[in-house]
């Protein structure tokens, strides 16, 4: 395993950040976090989002991202043992990649959306194929929001809020421009 630090000026949100990045012989199992403020909380009362994506340094990046949320969080990388996974689990929220492994995940997608005991499962697309006709495919066949890659960190903490605290989230202005945000993945 090497470690990639990326070269940004230090006014970058990705300040300090460095990304492990697992060279061809080493174990790339992203496994299972629990994320949230310093400190501990009951993680019974937690929720559970479910991150689907093939690259472990963009989960790791998403996981961080939710830093401060008592949640808890479980990354898998192949699109059918995600789907599995949903089925026992029955997350609060999945995040899904679509060019997976195993199952593509609109191949996912619909398969949560068609069983009833999946199908009230919030999912949030997130996806280097950020092209409009994806994301309308991704809305028609049942996801809550579309994420194009490279995305904003605000943009990701701002979908999931909408999701897992839907009475507090606040929208996020549509403007793009002028601030500290860089695009992270």
């Amino acid at each position: 395993m090497y470690i990639h630090k990326p070269r940004y000026p230090e006014n970058r949100m990705n300040m300090g950040l460095s990304l492990q990045i697992p060279g061809p012989d080493a174990d790339t199992k992203c496994g299972s976090h629990q994320v949230g403020a310093m400190g501990s909380f009951d993680v019974a009362s937690s929720q559970t989002v479910l991150i689907i994506e093939d690259m472990c340094n963009v989960s790791n990046l998403i996981r961080a991202a939710m830093l401060g949320r008592p949640i808890d969080v479980e990354m898998i990388r192949d699109g059918r043992k995600g789907l599995e996974r949903a089925r026992e689990l029955i997350p609060a929220l999945v995040l899904l990649d679509l060019a997976l492994p195993g199952m593509h995940g609109f191949d996912v997608l619909r398969e949560l959306k068609a069983s009833p005991a999946t199908a009230n499962i919030p999912v949030i697309i997130v996806t280097a194929q950020g092209d409009s006709q994806t994301a309308l495919e991704a809305r028609r066949i049942g996801a809550q929001d579309f994420i194009s890659k490279p995305f904003l960190i605000t943009e990701l903490r701002r979908a999931v809020a909408s999701v897992l605290d839907p009475v507090t989230s606040t929208p996020l202005p549509t403007s793009r421009g002028g601030g500290f945000e860089e695009r992270l993945v």
